[in-house]
């Protein structure tokens, strides 16, 4: 347990950037500011060309940047968020809200059902499960028909939470080729590759541990919904 004990000392989100960022950052920060000292001391000494960024790389952050502006604008659904209910709602509320006000999937055929969404439901009666449900999303709580504890809902969101950090490594990979990255992207990968390799890994470890560690303890009949409080 001494090593359980370890991590749930470093569940916090911000505390685990620091840990896993810092050994990296705080040289390169360190180094940073010694040369802007020494360039102030001695101006006789040539500053290092500016490594411009060319056309293809500008329009791809330009694109980035819109598709993260539509993810904040756009979160992925959540059952309590989206509806503003709190995460102890009655059961009867969040049938209404999920299926409306019938209850049942097709009002022209009563005894038609969805099956995942008749499973959410009834997942949703426990305690533990809502509280699964704030830590990993609605997704793993919909489709996952096998899991049951809270390490198989780790499991199963594990490609979920990985994805987006696979395509910014693949954006970043993108930007080191010369044909998207100019004539400095050689030079420029160098410097960052591994770097931003140590940030992406560091962020998607800490994205991973603060679903499953951070404590939800409730607050107000309500929790926080870390599956929506994404890191990245």
């Amino acid at each position: 347990m001494i090593i359980l004990d370890t991590i749930l000392a470093y569940r916090s989100p911000l505390t685990l950037l620091l840990v896993l960022f810092g050994p990296t950052f705080l040289p390169r920060v360190v180094n940073y500011a010694l040369r802007r000292l020494r360039g102030q001391h001695h101006h006789s000494t040539p500053s290092q060309p500016r490594l411009e960024l060319a056309t293809p790389v500008k329009v791809l952050l330009t694109v980035h940047t819109l598709v993260l502006l539509c993810k904040l604008t756009f979160p992925p659904f959540d059952l309590f968020v989206s509806n503003r209910l709190p995460i102890f709602a009655p059961n009867a509320l969040l049938r209404n809200v999920l299926l409306g006000p019938t209850g049942v999937a097709d009002v022209s055929d009563p005894t038609a059902t969805r099956p995942l969404e008749e499973l959410l439901l009834q997942r949703l009666q426990n305690a533990d499960n809502r509280f699964n449900y704030a830590r990993f999303g609605h997704k793993p709580l919909l489709e996952c028909v096998w899991c049951q504890t809270p390490v198989d809902f780790l499991v199963y969101s594990v490609p979920l939470v990985l994805a987006p950090y696979v395509g910014e490594a693949i954006l970043i990979g993108l930007m080191g080729w010369k044909i998207v990255g100019g004539i400095h992207a050689g030079t420029r990968a160098a410097q960052w590759r591994t770097t931003m390799g140590t940030v992406l890994g560091g962020m998607a470890i800490a994205d991973l541990a603060a679903r499953y560690l951070w404590d939800l303890s409730p607050s107000k009949r309500d929790c926080l919904h870390v599956s929506r409080a994404k890191i990245t």
